[in-house]
């Protein structure tokens, strides 16, 4: 048989010690200030089950590293494919302050910040995109697109000053149109808040300088960054999924299938569960082993079920 050489570590060494608790620090990603998330990201088997172009929900209890995975993914895809242009975008920083909350209203408006963070992150970051031409070349192929991308994120009230974006006013949905995608949806409910005081809202919106968009805008804006940039595929990965209400969730998984699936686009959604309504009884969302896939992190660190991940015992 066999020699098996094993290295045992000693968990009461000084150096070890001082390696635990400098990871202290960083017991949830967000506290991270060195931003190298795939250097610290400890599960390499975990990150090659999510590395991948379909559509995942990865789930698990507070602590279970969601961000961190997300993050450390982020950057593997960088690494990956030049081509791919992954985007974190953390839900909670979103979530709409609404007067009222109607469920469809909430998704709409949510996914309209999705899709606008989405434009402000490629205006952003059109100079990584275009990295590998000459510079005189550059200079004038980014140029031409920031001032294509720009005329877009100004359907949504947003304005470039030269330095960030600017809100320029709200944007809003008249109430035929949340009616429309209620009917589109096939919801069995209606949305409450339509009658006089959203017909109020509507007449006053001019001294606030709202915008009225429609939920085919939201998509068309995407399909038209899409073909305005030079990439292979675009990640969106949604971390804090749980945090939107959950008679939304099943809504918005619904306008994301919608805007998305047909474009060359992946979607990532972290989640907690028993927090999570991706798909509703009438079947509105995203199917789990259809549309989307799941992936647990909760178990990941049991021994019993993962020893060769868990153990600190190495053979050789």
């Amino acid at each position: 048989m066999g020699k098996t050489n094993e290295k045992n570590f000693d968990i009461k060494n000084s150096e070890v010690i001082k390696s635990i608790n400098k990871l202290d620090g960083f017991l949830r990603a967000e506290y991270n200030t060195e931003k190298n998330y795939l250097d610290y990201y400890a599960g390499q088997e975990t990150l090659d089950k999510v590395n991948s172009i379909k559509y995942q929900v990865i789930y698990g209890r507070r602590g279970t590293g969601k961000t961190h995975l997300l993050r450390a993914l982020q950057e593997k895809l960088h690494e990956t494919n030049g081509k791919y242009f992954p985007i974190y975008i953390d839900l909670r920083a979103y979530k709409p302050m609404l007067g009222n909350t109607d469920d469809i209203y909430y998704a709409l408006i949510l996914l309209q910040e999705i899709i606008i963070e989405i434009l402000k992150c490629v205006y952003e970051n059109l100079n990584y995109i275009y990295s590998e031409y000459a510079i005189q070349e550059q200079e004038f192929i980014i140029n031409s697109k920031k001032k294509k991308i720009a005329v877009i994120l100004e359907r949504f009230n947003r304005h470039f000053d030269g330095n960030s974006f600017t809100k320029m006013g709200e944007v809003a949905f008249k109430i035929n149109e949340v009616k429309k995608v209620a009917t589109s949806l096939k919801l069995m409910k209606m949305p409450e808040f339509l009658g006089e005081k959203g017909t109020n809202k509507e007449t006053e919106a001019t001294d606030e300088k709202v915008k009225y968009i429609s939920f085919a805008e939201i998509s068309n804006a995407l399909a038209e960054l899409l073909e305005i940039i030079d990439i292979d595929r675009m990640f969106c990965l949604l971390d804090e999924w749980s945090e939107i209400p959950e008679d939304s969730q099943y809504i918005l998984a619904e306008l994301i299938k919608r805007t998305f699936v047909t474009l060359k686009v992946t979607v990532k959604i972290a989640a907690i569960p028993n927090r999570t309504k991706l798909l509703s009884e009438d079947r509105i969302g995203l199917e789990d082993g259809g549309d989307i896939f799941g992936y647990s992190l909760d178990n990941r660190y049991i021994y019993e079920l993962y020893s060769d991940n868990t153990s600190i015992t190495h053979a050789n």
